[in-house]
């Protein structure tokens, strides 16, 4: 089980990153599945097995920070940017059929969309890392 309240720095270094960060891109990879492949030079290999030379850029690529959100929790996602700062909103699936429980959502903003992308999935991991823990599947 990846620990919370890291994956929450990591959000928080995206927050305050002033732009595409390459070492932030490999914590992220490592935090989220990747593995280096010190027997190929700068060789990823990716959770789906998959090996890459390069790192795929989840604080320049806006495809890259999709792949970060947790599957099936979000019904919505908002990218965009203001005048000063970008921002990124996960909306929850509403609980039942008729709407349910309400979840707050997660909103956050960064230099770039990319970067706020990074920051809300990031805790939306953590999110779900804290309720894997407290209801004892970790």
């Amino acid at each position: 089980m990846i620990d919370g309240s890291y994956l929450l720095s990591l959000a928080e270094q995206a927050e305050a990153a002033a732009g595409p960060d390459m070492a932030l891109d490999a914590e992220i990879a490592l935090v989220t599945g990747w593995e280096r492949m010190p027997e190929k030079l700068h060789a990823w290999k990716s959770p789906d097995g998959i090996y890459d030379r390069c790192l795929i850029s989840f604080t320049e690529s806006l495809d890259a920070a999709m792949t970060l959100i947790p599957p099936d929790a979000f019904k919505k996602v908002a990218v965009g940017s203001g005048t000063k700062r970008a921002f990124a909103q996960l909306i929850h699936h509403p609980g039942g059929p008729f709407g349910g429980i309400k979840r707050p959502s997660i909103y956050v903003t960064a230099a770039t969309p990319a970067l706020a992308l990074c920051a809300a999935a990031l805790k939306a991991r953590a999110s779900q890392s804290h309720s894997q823990t407290e209801r004892g599947e970790a």
